[in-house]
C-alpha cells in the first residue's frame, strides 16, 4: 500500500493550538506525512500484507482520535511512534486471544474419552464457557481444560490463590444454570 503524495514541501507542524478535527486538507497533509513513518511501525509486526494494512488503518483512526491530547511533551515524530507501536501491540495481543481461543474451543470440540459424544451438547458447552466473563472463563480453561493448578492460574494472570478458586466457583455456578435444563434432560 503507498500513499499519494500531497506534493507539499513544507511539514506539518502540529502544536497545542493545532486543530485539524474537521479540515480535510490538513488531515491529508499529516497522513501524508507520517504515512511511510507508520507503515514502517506496523508493518513489521503483521503476518500479512492484510493485517498490515489493518493495522495501519487502526493506528491512523488512533492517531486522528487522539491528535486534540497531544502536548508537545515529546516531539510529534514520536508521539506518532508510540501511538503506531502501541496498536500494532494491540492488535498483536487480539491475535494470540484468537488462536487461544481457537485452541481451547478446538480442543472442547474434540471428542476426550470421557467426553459427552452428543455434537450438539458440546457446541453448547463450548458456548457457554465462551459466554463467560474473561476472568471467569481463563480462569475455568486453565483449571478445566488444561488442568493447571489453582497456584500455577493465580500466578499466570497476577491475580491471588483466593481469587482464582472462587472464579471457577462462580464459572462452574454459571454454567450450571445455563446448562441446567440440559442436565434436565439428561438426568431427569
Amino acid at each position: 500500500m503507498r500513499r499519494n503524495s500531497a506534493g507539499s514541501s513544507t511539514p506539518f507542524v502540529l502544536d497545542r493550538t493545532t486543530d485539524i478535527s474537521g479540515d480535510d486538507v490538513a488531515s491529508r497533509r499529516f497522513y501524508d506525512e507520517h504515512f511511510d513513518f507508520v507503515w514502517s511501525v506496523v508493518s513489521r509486526y503483521a503476518d500479512s500484507q492484510d493485517e498490515a494494512n489493518d493495522m495501519l488503518q487502526e493506528a491512523f483512526v488512533k492517531l486522528f482520535a487522539g491528535l486534540s491530547s497531544f502536548r508537545g511533551a515529546s516531539s510529534l515524530r514520536t508521539w506518532v511512534f508510540r501511538v503506531a507501536y502501541g496498536s500494532a501491540l494491540d492488535r498483536l495481543r487480539r491475535r494470540k486471544r484468537e488462536r487461544r481461543w481457537a485452541q481451547v474451543f478446538q480442543r472442547l470440540e474434540e471428542p476426550a474419552p470421557s467426553a459427552v459424544a452428543d455434537p450438539l451438547l458440546r457446541t453448547r458447552i463450548a458456548q457457554a464457557v465462551a459466554a463467560l466473563s474473561s476472568p471467569l472463563r481463563d480462569v475455568f480453561v486453565m483449571y478445566e481444560i488444561h488442568g493447571r493448578a489453582h497456584e500455577d492460574i493465580a500466578s499466570a494472570l497476577g491475580i491471588p490463590l483466593g481469587t482464582s478458586k472462587s472464579r471457577l466457583s462462580a464459572a462452574r455456578e454459571q454454567l450450571r444454570g445455563v446448562l441446567a435444563d440440559v442436565w434436565e434432560e439428561r438426568h431427569g
